[in-house]
């Protein structure tokens, strides 16, 4: 594996990780996840889809 990959996939885990923080802990606090996943994709910021990537991206690095 090259270094840069290996660079740019740790850096993909970071960032999973802390959108994981911003987006998915403050979502946990409603009663079901398609609340907050409701929340998240009609909030009107322009990024909204970037956000629902971060959030699954967050979820498969969790356990990491």
């Amino acid at each position: 594996m090259s270094a840069h990959l290996h660079t740019l996939i740790l850096n993909v885990k970071l960032l999973g990780k802390d959108i994981h923080e911003h987006l998915i802990n403050p979502i946990v606090k409603y009663h079901t996840y398609e609340e907050g996943f409701m929340l998240l994709t009609t909030n009107r910021n322009p990024y909204k889809w970037l956000n629902v990537i971060g959030v699954v991206l967050g979820w498969v690095w969790r356990p990491l």
